[in-house]
């Protein structure tokens, strides 16, 4: 199995279950979106996920500096981490959600540029527009209240859009599973 194909699997599945949940019960998803932003444990655990594979992303770099300074980068990781909940705990959920969209994008983009099939653009356009969210919600968090807001609390259309939802995570699991 090639790491696009196993990059593939799990976005598929994370993509699918997460619309089975939307599909299904609309409006208990409604609530959960509606809560994140604001949500101080999602945020925090999002955000040491992000701070801690930003530093091993920054030792696997390899530049002469951070190499010869290595312990300063594990000492900056529990202070990074207690300077964002103190100073950056506003919508924190939606930062650091917008922060995981922007690393997430490495491994994608790194395994579908050594893939030969043509069909690993598929992953390499989801892997930019992951990037342009992530983007987004760093800078501005208030965004994902507004992107969902018009859609999740009217249950039809919630459901639509979960099925849209499991459209996307099939065509992804059939992607892993017999092209990559």
């Amino acid at each position: 199995m090639s790491d696009l194909a196993f990059i593939t699997l799990i976005c598929g599945t994370l993509i699918f279950v997460w619309n089975i949940g939307m599909a299904l019960w609309p409006q208990g998803t409604a609530a959960f979106v509606g809560a994140f932003p604001r949500h101080v444990w999602a945020g925090r655990i999002l955000a040491a996920a992000d701070i801690l594979w930003s530093a091993w992303l920054l030792l696997q770099m390899r530049f002469a500096w951070v190499d010869a300074h290595q312990i300063l980068v594990y000492a900056a990781v529990p202070v990074a981490f207690v300077l964002v909940i103190l100073f950056v705990d506003d919508l924190l959920a939606a930062r650091a959600l917008g922060g995981f969209m922007l690393l997430v994008p490495l491994p994608m983009l790194e395994s579908a540029f050594v893939h030969p099939c043509m069909s690993r653009l598929v992953m390499t356009t989801f892997a930019y527009l992951l990037a342009i969210f992530g983007i987004v919600l760093v800078w501005s968090p208030f965004k994902l209240r507004q992107w969902t807001e018009r859609w999740i609390r009217r249950e039809p259309i919630a459901r639509a859009v979960g099925v849209v939802g499991l459209i996307v995570g099939s065509v992804m699991l059939v992607l892993g599973w017999r092209v990559y």
